[in-house]
């Protein structure tokens, strides 16, 4: 195009080149045609992504852009050995080769799931158009003279097609940036999602692990060395009546049954701790009854437990990752809050169940949940973030904290 304008203008302003550059022309016109072809393949392979998203059509535009290139090479050496004539009959079917093969590539790039790829489609169709009609006047050699410039020169209509084809080029190249970077996003989205599931699911064979050992420990503490104190207690006080003893060693005899009633006692609190019977047999809501009602019982701090809608029995994991946050709650507000009085809710509905712990001691800085080194909060985080849980915390210094979790049902 460039070499014919060029050609074209130093006609109309009687300019003398040095280069003759319609024989320029003419000598390059097919190779320069073929070039063309090479580059638009080349820009289609990269413009649809075809090497992913079709492989066949990535592999035939390499294919042609190799025969083109082997075509030029030859009818070069055909040309330098005498042999032009050759070169010149395999222009028809060659082109016939391309027209071919552009409405087979035009098929397979319109059938791609990919909305800018139709673009340079309707770009050259309008193309096609207007070359068609460029054609039609060149055949009328009185065009020029009857209808005024530029209307009346025929490559006009040409140039015209190539502005409509670059524009739709423009405008699919402008989609498939946007198309990218949306791509680009989410494929981000999607990497962030899917760490945070291996984190989840780290989260969860961890805890799976944990529960599994706490109730294996729990079991052997209740049941075998819990049993073997019980049989000691109940020897020693059979013991008792069968043996003389003076009132010094009836002192010290009863002080050790006092002291293996409280170790018995304390076993079966950590095992309580370990893993509630209580949280096994009958749930959550009973667990977290029997808790309260413990706490109670040290008169250190005054809990009302409260349930509201109609209790739902979860998968055990669940629950025990609840309990285990409720108790975390608990013994904060024990160990830093200098708080009286403690509310454990529990709320039922369709889609969700909401735990609310909510004391009235001395609050905090919420600032200090992103700030914090110890391992309460960030474990009550992890755990809310395993039952894909929201945690809205409320606090402020002087007035108490509420801590709400909600998870779905």
């Amino acid at each position: 195009m460039l070499l014919f304008l060029l050609d074209d203008a130093a006609e109309v302003l009687e300019v003398d080149l040095f280069v003759d550059l319609h024989l320029v022309y003419r000598k390059t016109s097919e190779h320069l045609q073929f070039l063309a072809y090479c580059l638009y393949f080349a820009f289609l392979s990269q413009y649809t992504n075809a090497k992913t998203s079709d492989p066949v059509l990535h592999r035939v535009l390499r294919i042609s852009i190799i025969v083109l290139l082997i075509n030029i090479v030859a009818e070069d050496l055909l040309s330098a050995i005498g042999l032009k004539n050759v070169a010149v009959y395999t222009w028809t079917p060659i082109r016939c080769a391309l027209v071919l093969l552009v409405i087979y590539l035009a098929t397979r790039v319109w059938n791609l799931k990919q909305p800018y790829a139709r673009y340079p489609i309707y770009g050259g169709l309008i193309f096609l158009l207007f070359a068609v009609v460029s054609l039609i006047c060149s055949f009328n050699q009185q065009w020029r003279t009857t209808v005024k410039w530029p209307f009346g020169y025929e490559m006009f209509y040409y140039f015209v097609g190539v502005i409509f084809e670059l524009t739709f080029f423009t405008l699919g190249l402008a989609h498939k940036r946007r198309q990218d970077a949306i791509d680009k996003v989410e494929a981000q989205e999607a990497l962030k999602l899917e760490v945070e599931r291996q984190q989840v699911r780290h989260l969860n064979a961890l805890s799976e692990v944990q529960e599994t050992e706490r109730s294996r420990f729990a079991k052997d503490l209740h049941d075998g060395l819990g049993g073997m104190l019980s049989g000691v207690k109940l020897s020693l006080s059979n013991m008792k009546g069968n043996v003389v003893l003076n009132g010094e060693h009836v002192d010290v005899f009863e002080r050790a049954l006092d002291m293996l009633d409280n170790s018995i006692h304390e076993l079966r609190r950590v095992a309580h701790n370990l893993m509630p019977e209580s949280l096994v047999k009958f749930g959550l809501a009973a667990s977290l009854k029997d808790f309260c009602d413990f706490i109670n019982s040290s008169k250190v701090i005054h809990v009302i437990f409260q349930q509201i809608g109609d209790y739902q029995r979860l998968e055990m994991s669940i629950e025990i990752v609840l309990y285990r946050i409720a108790n975390e709650l608990v013994n904060n507000a024990l160990r830093h809050a200098s708080a009286t009085e403690l509310i454990i809710q529990l709320n039922y509905d369709d889609h969700s169940l909401t735990l609310t712990v909510e004391d009235n001691g001395k609050g905090f800085d919420q600032g200090i949940l992103d700030r914090t080194t110890g391992s309460g909060w960030p474990n009550i985080k992890s755990r809310v973030a395993y039952l894909k849980g929201t945690l809205d915390v409320q606090t402020s210094q002087g007035n108490g904290t509420s801590v709400n979790i909600t998870i779905p049902l």
